[in-house]
């Protein structure tokens, strides 16, 4: 099965890419695959759409390599990106938000609709 693990990693079109190492750091791991679980790794990886290499958030690894017992592992590692605020995504969901009571408002100033009831 390390042939089906070494496809999908050969496969796969990320730059930041580790064959025959796994990381330094096992708390930055998301995601782990042996050889008997290829096929959930594939339902990840094999679409390109589930799993992607870099999302406004986070940056991830892709890691092919044996662990401390000697069985082949894929791993995905996750790191939140630098430029990463989540302070700031707060605030654009904040301002959205108020902009729909904002909106709402103003269709029922201009239907006439107080929410009032006679």
């Amino acid at each position: 099965m390390y042939e089906r693990l070494k496809a999908l990693f050969d496969k796969s079109t990320w730059s930041n890419k580790h064959f025959e190492k796994l990381p330094d750091n096992e708390t930055d791991i998301r995601y782990a695959w042996r050889e008997d679980e290829v096929e959930f790794a594939e339902l990840f990886l094999k679409s390109g759409k589930v799993l992607t290499e870099s999302t406004a958030a986070v940056d991830r690894g892709l890691y092919l390599g044996k662990d401390q017992h000697g069985y082949w592992k894929l791993c995905v590692t996750e790191r939140t990106r630098s430029d990463y605020d989540p302070k700031e995504v707060a605030r654009g969901i904040s301002s959205l938000m108020d902009a729909s009571r904002f909106l709402q408002k103003m269709e029922k100033a201009t239907t006439g609709q107080t929410g009032h009831t006679s």
